[in-house]
């Protein structure tokens, strides 16, 4: 019995054998099949089963950094985290909507919308997040959750430089200011991020996605101080409290050169405007006009300093225009109607010149001209020519109204008085740098023409001088300093008549006088009571200059023989 139960039966054998041999065949099969389908398929069928196992999308692009005139960066592209949606994998969208509204501040209906209509196997939620705590959904537990690091631009000083250098986009483009006129010297081409999915179906990458390239963009060095640009910030915005103005703005040119070296708006335009107050609004100048007209007079010999002038005693009926000054003369002298800023006075001067050459006076200080400065939206200004003269334009040219120029003109119009009568373009970018700073290109100032004569340009600062020392910038005065300047408050239009409570309200200031190392244009939109250029714009001039003195940085643009 015990040996007929250890032998096998035939019919059991051949039975494991066939199954052997069943088995051994099918796995030849699959791989077969397996080899045939990598080698043979075609490229559709390839493309399908790609498609279903990766996803690819583009990178955010990295940017070259942008850095001050002393090397402090202004802006730059640092590791940041994106999150993305895989709607297949999505166990609980409500708990996932839940959480990004909380986290990222999208509406839970919009996100939960985007699960249910969307179209593919991954769509994006937000990208580019820097600065902000995002750890509610990191911890979150949800395959349908997809996390990326990527590069972010961002800017270490908010917006205190944003007026000049602008901003990019959601996907990393310049929009504005320098990031978008060298958006494509700055921006290197994004690179595919490979996520494959898993077994289970979750997406990651499939490399962790290189955040430091071997090759870097170029980055740019600027005009830009940036200590000056935060004291002059910090002022205008004071300036702006104390007098209750609508809004401000502020520029300072260096200029021997044409350099910015602040250039500041308050209220800051809104990330991705395009709106560049400095150079594409324009306004009708009021008195800080009124050295351009001078300066004609003198140059064409039709003025000396030694004239005596007539105010007629604050009041005069000028081709059946009333003009009034604010601060009566009878006769006078040329400095002291520029220190009291006589309308009646220059309003002659100007009626004095031919049409043909005050235009070309003005022109030629750049009013009418776009300057050519590196930012987009510049404007032109509102330069009427000789023959669109109407019988009162040069009158009215006398005190500032009846044309219109932008801040940045004004400030290199005065920037030529300073320069010994040299207009010079002014310009934002010293030199673009290699990534590891070497100058691969610098940029040279540029002369556009000579306006005045070296003596004139020297008797305009001498009288501008006296408006601070003995007139109407008095409030700019300082011990110790020179300053040249000029005090404006003009009239703005509203409803198509001159507003008597809106002004413009503003103030230039050269220093030091004799040899100046620094223009700076501060400027005041609707300051409360009408306040005029002096009491409003020249007090923050001031404080300014005081900050710049002790500042061991700074002092060299301010003291005469440089030295602190």
């Amino acid at each position: 019995m015990r040996a007929v139960e250890g032998r096998q039966i035939p019919g059991r054998r051949w039975l494991v054998r066939l199954v052997g041999i069943g088995l051994s065949a099918g796995f030849i099969l699959v791989w077969a099949r397996l080899a045939m389908l990598h080698l043979f398929a075609s490229p559709g069928l390839r493309e399908a089963l790609h498609g279903q196992a990766y996803v690819s999308v583009l990178s955010l692009p990295q940017r070259g950094r942008v850095v001050d005139c002393r090397g402090e960066t202004i802006a730059e592209s640092v590791q940041g985290i994106s999150y993305g949606v895989d709607p297949a994998m999505v166990r609980c969208a409500e708990c996932l909507c839940r959480r990004v509204q909380e986290v990222l501040a999208i509406p839970e209906a919009e996100c939960l919308e985007r699960i249910a209509t969307a179209k593919g196997r991954f769509f994006w939620l937000r990208r580019g997040i820097w600065g902000k705590e995002t750890l509610g959904l990191d911890t979150l537990s949800e395959p349908g959750l997809v996390r990326l690091r990527e590069r972010v631009r961002v800017y270490p000083h908010g917006d205190l430089f944003l007026p000049a250098v602008g901003s990019v986009g959601v996907d990393q483009q310049g929009l504005s200011g320098l990031e978008l006129v060298y958006d494509s010297l700055l921006r290197k081409n994004p690179e595919p991020i490979v996520m494959r999915r898993d077994a289970r179906g979750y997406l990651s990458p499939q490399v962790e996605h290189v955040l430091e390239s071997s090759k870097r963009p170029p980055m740019l060095r600027t005009t830009l101080d940036g200590e000056l640009q935060r004291i002059v910030a910090y002022e205008l915005s004071e300036g702006i409290r104390r007098v209750k103005a609508a809004s401000g703005l502020a520029l300072a040119i260096e200029p021997s050169t044409g350099a910015v070296r602040a250039m500041v708006v308050v209220p800051t335009p809104p990330r991705g405007s395009a709106h560049a107050p400095i150079v594409s609004d324009v306004y009708e100048p009021g008195s800080v006009l009124k050295p351009l007209i001078v300066a004609a007079a003198l140059e064409q010999g039709l003025l000396r300093l030694s004239d005596t002038l007539f105010g007629h005693h604050g009041v005069w009926d000028g081709g059946g225009y009333r003009i009034a000054d604010e601060h009566p003369l009878g006769y006078t002298t040329l400095r002291e109607a520029l220190a009291w800023s006589s309308n009646i006075v220059f309003a002659k001067v100007a009626q004095g010149l031919s049409p043909r050459l005050l235009y070309r006076y003005i022109r030629d200080f750049g009013c009418g001209l776009p300057t050519g400065i590196e930012l987009p939206g510049e404007a032109p200004g509102i330069v009427p020519k000789p023959h669109q003269f109407q019988p009162l334009t040069p009158l009215f040219w006398g005190f500032g109204y009846g044309l219109a120029v932008t801040p940045l003109q004004l400030a290199c119009a005065y920037a030529a008085i300073a320069n010994d009568g040299v207009l010079m373009r002014p310009y934002l970018v010293e030199a673009v740098l290699g990534p590891d700073g070497t100058e691969l290109q610098k940029f040279s100032p540029q002369p556009v023409r000579r306006v005045l004569t070296v003596p004139v340009a020297q008797q305009l600062r001498q009288l501008l001088r006296s408006v601070v020392e003995e007139g109407t910038g008095q409030p700019a005065y300082l011990a110790g300093i020179a300053v040249a300047g000029k005090t404006g408050t003009a009239q703005q239009l509203v409803g198509g008549q001159y507003s008597r409570e809106h002004h413009t309200a503003s103030f230039v200031a050269l220093f030091p006088a004799d040899r100046p190392r620094l223009v700076l244009l501060v400027m005041l939109l609707r300051p409360q009571g009408g306040g005029s250029g002096g009491h409003t714009a020249a007090p923050v001039v001031r404080r300014i200059l005081q900050r710049m003195m002790a500042h061991p940085r700074l002092s060299w643009y301010v003291v005469p023989d440089g030295t602190a």
